[in-house]
């Protein structure tokens, strides 16, 4: 076993002794961050009638009625207040947060005369961990509903375009459960090198600091090029799909304008969010191994 391999291991054994997560730490602020959250759903419900509301409002104006635009009006000045309270709440929330557990890790480390590379390394993880709170749930969450939401409306309006849709749900699982797996390995051998950042920094020289960040390069490359490889095969498939969705519903005898750019909107909407699902794979890998090293971290504050 190499020396890098035997640091990786012995980094993770020492993190999972304690078995404490950040979500833990949060539980004083359980309420706080469930109305943040309602908030988002209520966004992401706004997002997902869209179509259908811009559907009817072109059918309406077709023949006549102007007040068909009304419903569509309403449902986006509501978005737009919740949206805009939603982002002033949750900012101020999870920064006040970070805040907290950074400044505690920061003590603890003075008080012990810890290690300042492996300190220095774990604030800035932990920074990343508030943000998986703050953005990157708010974002699997957004996925998760509109997809399933889209699908369900896809259904509604022809079934067989429903089925086609569905099959893409396959291949992305397959894929992107690979891809789940190289970047949780990766991430794995990235973080180990952060860890050691300021110690290969403080040793100057020039040939311990450039093979530090030759190895960081290969394995952000090594993220980079799981996740191009995995998008590609995805998007080939859905290539084949939408072609087919699109013409089956140009095709049904009682199509009108407005049911056409529904289900178009829709299938877009579809891809859009099967899309980002590589880059949030990639995104839950690297919290995963951040949060086994930090265990041990938080137990202590």
């Amino acid at each position: 076993m190499s020396q890098y391999e035997e640091q990786e291991h012995s980094s993770l054994d020492e993190s999972s002794a304690e078995a404490r997560s950040l979500a833990q730490k949060f539980r004083d602020k359980r309420l706080q961050i469930g109305l943040t959250y309602t908030a988002l759903g209520i966004e992401n419900i706004f997002d997902l009638i869209y179509p259908l509301l811009i559907g009817i409002a072109i059918n309406g104006l077709l023949s006549g009625d102007h007040l068909s635009l009304v419903p569509l009006a309403g449902v986006w000045l509501a978005h737009i207040a919740v949206a805009a309270l939603r982002q002033l709440y949750d900012t101020r929330l999870f920064s006040g947060i970070y805040v907290e557990v950074a400044s505690g890790l920061a003590k603890r480390n003075v008080e012990e005369d810890g290690d300042l590379s492996r300190t220095s390394a774990h604030i800035v993880m932990t920074q990343d961990v508030v943000d998986f709170y703050e953005f990157d749930i708010p974002s699997i969450a957004t996925v998760s509903i509109s997809l399933l939401g889209a699908i369900a409306l896809m259904f509604a309006y022809d079934v067989l375009s429903g089925l086609l849709v569905l099959c893409l749900l396959v291949p992305a699982g397959v894929v992107n459960r690979w891809l789940g797996k190289r970047s949780l390995r990766l991430n794995r051998i990235l973080n180990n090198q952060y860890e050691r950042q300021i110690d290969v920094l403080a040793l100057r020289r020039h040939s311990a600091i450039q093979h530090h960040f030759g190895r960081v390069r290969s394995h952000r490359v090594g993220l980079s090029d799981a996740e191009a490889k995995s998008w590609s095969l995805l998007e080939t498939v859905t290539l084949v799909v939408s072609l087919a969705v699109i013409t089956r519903l140009a095709s049904l005898p009682d199509a009108s304008a407005g049911s056409i750019f529904a289900g178009v909107s829709y299938l877009l909407r579809i891809i859009a969010e099967l899309d980002r699902v590589p880059e949030l794979i990639q995104k839950i890998a690297r919290l995963a191994d951040i949060k086994r090293r930090l265990a041990a971290s938080w137990a202590q504050l």
